[in-house]
């Protein structure tokens, strides 16, 4: 099962050929970017805080290191990983890092992992491959901001019918939301990654596409948003069985 999860992420797409995310990589642990992509992508680097990150590029097959290199605060660097390989920034430091990344397309495969390699205990597993079903009915009058309480297996579902790009920013409260930015018209995932309780988040919405904030727990969850526009939205129920894949 691919693992999306982004407990901490500023992720814009700028165009279909580009994406942006601003990490924070908390004390004692790694990033890993790229670990399901089947091509190679360009990316620079940016240390934007105070913790020194060590990034290295490593083939998938063997985990060896093809090139390595220590990003001091303020230091920048541009890289290519090619296909076959991967991309692990380490924070080994006692305080959380912060790294400015810009890609020359989406990137899949991305998430935290202590420094032995495992899951941190803190984050959980989100389940990439659920599309939710769309919705058939729309409140009549849009808003720019939603408070709103999920139940396990249920979704909130934003933005459909919206002509244009919009940014949404979310704010997870009291356990994990699965954010999906779903093509409304092929059913395609476009992105996918979790959200920590606590976490926030700013995602960019393109034109056709509509946003998922599902809870895939066991526990209710409240979620917060503010659009850039006002738009409608509505809760969906996840199908039964899926959340077991």
């Amino acid at each position: 099962m691919r693992n999306l999860f982004l407990p901490i992420l500023l992720l814009a797409l700028a165009s279909c050929s580009k994406s942006t995310a601003g990490l924070t990589i908390p004390a004692r642990q790694q990033f890993v970017l790229g670990e399901y992509m089947a091509s190679g992508y360009s990316a620079s680097l940016t240390n934007t805080g105070s913790q020194l990150v060590t990034v290295a590029i490593l083939e998938k097959n063997t985990r060896a290191i093809a090139q390595s290199l220590a990003l001091a605060p303020g230091a920048a660097q541009s890289v290519f990983v090619a296909a076959g390989q991967k991309v692990v920034m380490t924070n080994a430091g006692q305080r959380e890092a912060q790294i400015l990344v810009v890609m020359n397309k989406g990137v899949e495969g991305m998430r935290l992992r202590s420094l032995d390699g495992s899951v941190p205990s803190e984050s959980k597993q989100p389940i990439r491959d659920r599309i939710p079903p769309p919705a058939s009915e729309w409140p009549a009058k849009p808003v720019d901001r939603f408070r709103e309480a999920v139940e396990p297996g249920q979704c909130y579902l934003i933005g459909e019918g919206a002509d244009r790009p919009y940014s949404a920013k979310v704010l997870a409260r009291m356990g994990q939301i699965e954010l999906r930015v779903i093509d409304d018209t092929t059913r395609r995932q476009l992105m996918g990654f979790g959200l920590g309780a606590g976490s926030r988040e700013t995602v960019t919405v393109g034109p056709g596409a509509v946003l998922y904030l599902c809870n895939e727990g066991a526990e209710n969850l409240r979620v917060n948003v503010r659009l850039s526009t006002p738009l409608s939205g509505r809760k969906v129920d996840v199908p039964v069985g899926e959340s077991e894949r």
